[in-house]
């Protein structure tokens, strides 16, 4: 049984069956966004009417890993109603997320052959600009007036227009693709940090003071971590951060929540 399966059963036998529990990946999709698929199993999310505004999208775990139910069911039709609604062009990055256990092969006995992989946050960042840079073709084509669409003359370093998304343990790697990006706009759903302290965190040292900072978090969240640590951390680097608060449990949430942090997220990419 899928994620959302379990949320809006559980919505209508506590609400009632009179009320709306569409996920947002139903509310918001009817006219758009157009999916393409690139360098594997990266998505780039491309809506109706386009502002040449440009994201990045990062999932988060655990749970998640390589293309997972959880991925399909929750976090792509979120991302595709958060771009149709802010007329933002989203490409959403899968990785494989930190330290998980992976199968390699049989040995010659027939054993299996497992593979601690733990590039955490740094293997991330490289995934992510490897999947901005397959995807170039389709972002090329988007009017924008912030995104130089000549990779031969554009670098990382230099690019610009390319906010964040970043949900859970891709926070991480978020705040580190938004320092090399300098993102003008970032939303943490629920954060995680993937390192043990934030003084081990690559964005500590950049300059945010370009950047607005939207922190959503949970009311019952027992996962996430301080959001109001993170918000001082990136004030202290000049950040202009907010902090919202919604009913639920981590990704746990009533439809009516999850539309509600949808709208709040396009609202703020929009504006």
């Amino acid at each position: 049984m899928r994620l959302n399966d379990i949320v809006t059963h559980t919505a209508q036998l506590v609400l009632g069956v009179g009320l709306d529990h569409s996920i947002p990946g139903v509310a918001f999709t009817s006219n758009g966004p157009d999916i393409h698929t690139v360098d594997g199993n990266t998505a780039v999310f491309v809506p109706s009417t386009p502002t040449g505004q440009i994201a990045v999208s990062l999932h988060g775990g655990p749970g998640w890993h390589g293309s997972g139910q959880e991925l399909e069911s929750f976090w792509r039709p979120t991302i595709a109603a958060v771009a149709e609604l802010s007329g933002t062009t989203i490409v959403d990055v899968d990785y494989q997320l930190p330290l998980i256990r992976r199968r390699l092969s049989d040995d010659a006995q027939g054993n299996v052959v497992h593979s601690d992989h733990a590039e955490g946050t740094e293997g991330i960042i490289r995934d992510a600009l490897t999947a901005v840079d397959a995807a170039e073709d389709v972002l090329s084509n988007i009017p924008s007036d912030t995104h130089e669409s000549d990779s031969t003359t554009s670098t990382h370093d230099e690019a610009r227009g390319y906010d964040i998304v970043a949900f859970g343990s891709g926070t991480s790697a978020g705040l580190g693709l938004a320092a090399i990006w300098n993102s003008e706009r970032i939303v943490l759903q629920h954060p995680r940090l993937f390192q043990p302290s934030l003084e081990n965190e690559t964005w500590r040292n950049h300059d945010f003071s370009q950047a607005q900072v939207l922190v959503q978090k949970a009311t019952r969240d027992t996962i996430a971590v301080d959001t109001e640590a993170i918000a001082h951390n990136l004030q202290g680097l000049g950040a202009t951060t907010t902090i919202t608060e919604h009913l639920g449990y981590h990704v746990l949430a009533t439809p009516a929540v999850q539309r509600e942090c949808a709208r709040e997220t396009a609202n703020f990419l929009q504006n």
